[in-house]
């Protein structure tokens, strides 16, 4: 539908839950179903969001960049939620966050950012880094 209102490239990312049995979305559905899906209806960018710290997402950047011929994004949190009293707090920092990422781009995720948890010197941080692989000459993962 978004396609028939704009000529915007249209990026559509998902959210997952780890399991026993895998990586699912809320109502079971698989990564490979998903990717298919989004693509099959004409997504630019599919990917992930949410839910999942950098390190948890790492498997499943593999998977998906390979279940789809699309640039992918992934937006991971900055740790897992965690409450102390009436305050949320994600517990991990900028600088940990972007060395977790970088499994991420080794993948060939396109884009990256972040979901829960991550503030503006948490996309400094990632802006740092793709700076730095930039530089040095490694694939930085820009779409």
């Amino acid at each position: 539908a978004v396609k028939k209102l704009t000529s915007l490239p249209v990026g559509v990312t998902m959210t997952f839950n780890r399991t026993r049995r895998g990586y699912f979305t809320l109502v079971g559905d698989t990564v490979e179903q998903c990717m298919k899906t989004l693509a099959d209806a004409g997504a630019d960018v599919t990917g992930a969001n949410c839910s999942l710290t950098p390190p948890d997402m790492a498997p499943r950047a593999k998977l998906i960049t390979g279940q789809t011929g699309l640039p992918v994004l992934l937006q991971p949190n900055a740790g897992q939620p965690q409450v102390r009293g009436s305050e949320v707090f994600y517990d991990t920092d900028p600088e940990k966050f972007a060395e977790q990422i970088r499994p991420l781009l080794d993948a060939g995720v396109g884009a990256i950012g972040g979901c829960c948890g991550t503030t503006p010197h948490h996309i400094r941080a990632l802006r740092h880094l793709l700076d730095t692989r930039e530089h040095l000459g490694e694939h930085c993962g820009n779409f």
